[in-house]
């Protein structure tokens, strides 16, 4: 899909890889994931951009594989299972 979903920097687009919702503990989320373009580098720059809507508020997020082929995130405070939740998603569709 090509959809330009976020608002981003000249230097960035974001293009909707995929949409749903899911339960953490007790907690519902709505998310979509969009994988990062840029255009001073034409590409994908394997990083992703998450927007995490749940009760507690939308926030955004870059996703993105470590060399050891762990997912990693921008945000620190971002709970470790939901990062490897979503980035298990990633993986899934990619394959």
């Amino acid at each position: 899909m090509d959809y330009h979903i976020l608002s981003a920097p000249l230097n960035k687009a974001e293009y909707l890889f995929f949409a749903g919702t899911f339960k953490h503990r007790s907690t519902f989320y709505k998310v979509a994931v969009a994988e990062q373009f840029s255009y001073l580098h034409t590409g994908y720059s394997g990083a992703y951009c998450v927007l995490l809507q749940s009760e507690m508020g939308t926030n955004t997020y870059e996703l993105y594989k470590s060399d050891e082929d762990v997912w990693l995130c921008d945000d620190p405070l971002l709970q470790p299972e939901i990062v490897f939740l979503i980035g298990s998603q990633i993986d899934t569709i990619k394959e």
